[in-house]
């Protein structure tokens, strides 16, 4: 994967979860060729209203071309 579809993937994911924002992700390849897919992994900690620390990971599949296929977060 690229630095500019690299870059433009993290720029939506800071959008849609900004306690991620600044983390660069774990990247792994899951399958070669012309339609190669990679996964993201972001992970963070947020705080409760509680006053808890709570681990947050976000993962996301992003296709060959860039395009993000899932998104899911841990809770």
């Amino acid at each position: 994967m690229d630095a500019k579809t690299l870059s433009s993937v993290c720029e939506q994911v800071y959008r849609k979860y900004p306690e991620v924002q600044g983390v660069r992700p774990k990247l792994q390849p899951i399958s070669k060729g012309p339609s190669s897919q990679h996964i993201l992994i972001f992970a963070s900690h947020a705080t409760s209203s509680s006053g808890h620390s709570i681990a947050r990971l976000v993962r996301v599949v992003v296709n060959g071309e860039g395009k993000i296929v899932k998104m899911s977060t841990s809770k």
